[in-house]
């Protein structure tokens, strides 16, 4: 287990956190990876689990999770400000819970660059300010339900599950890469319990409402 770290300015062409070929049962907890020349969490162990992790201002990849056919979760996860994509999945099984995902201006345009062999499960994420759409392609299994994709210029580019929603998540300040939500956001209240996920990013308990929040925070609270 890895927490507690920052890494930034890795070495040429290198990533922050990096998880090789043969080693496996990795978890990282309170991470944060940042102008980094690669991405910031680059993982092909087995079974992976990264949780409240942070990847921004890196050159190419937020979190770049492949190989097949190991499995990866993320949860409150965030990635801004990323060159390419705020993240890349492929291959295997991906579980993305309560992350937040923000498109840089000038990226690729997909939140998401996804391989067509990729079993996605997705539960309570908000996908934000893509200009293509929210993914590269479509994967060989896409398992969404109560997420939101946001951008002012392109729709996600499918059809939403019953629960997910195309809206404007009113995040308190893009600019200033502050991605807790405003009071009137639907993010606020409208997701789904997940067991895995008893905490958001700052540790504040899960829910503070009526029903779990959607993204990385939790509306209200006091951090511990």
């Amino acid at each position: 287990v890895s927490h507690n770290n920052q890494v930034l300015d890795s070495y040429g062409n290198g990533d922050g956190f990096s998880g090789d070929e043969g080693t496996y049962n990795i978890t990282i907890r309170n991470s944060t990876a940042y102008n980094n020349l690669d991405a910031g969490f680059d993982v092909v162990s087995d079974n992976f689990t990264c949780v409240n992790c942070r990847s921004y201002n890196n050159t190419k990849f937020g979190f770049r999770l492949w190989r097949t056919p190991t499995t990866h979760t993320i949860i409150n996860a965030l990635a801004y400000g990323n060159g390419w994509y705020p993240a890349s999945l492929s291959g295997g099984t991906r579980n993305v819970y309560n992350s937040t995902f923000v498109n840089a201006p000038g990226d690729n345009g997909h939140t998401i660059s996804v391989s067509t062999g990729l079993n996605l499960n997705m539960r309570n994420s908000i996908f934000a300010n893509y200009s293509l759409g929210a993914f590269s392609s479509t994967p060989g299994t896409r398992n969404e339900d109560y997420n939101i994709y946001y951008s002012p210029t392109a729709a996600p580019g499918f059809t939403l599950a019953a629960n997910s929603l195309s809206s404007n998540p009113l995040f308190v300040d893009t600019a200033a890469n502050d991605y807790h939500l405003q009071s009137g956001s639907p993010a606020i209240n409208s997701g789904t319990s997940l067991p895995q996920v008893t905490a958001d990013f700052d540790g504040v308990p899960r829910p503070q409402g009526s029903a779990y929040d959607r993204g990385a925070y939790e509306f209200g609270g006091t951090t511990p």
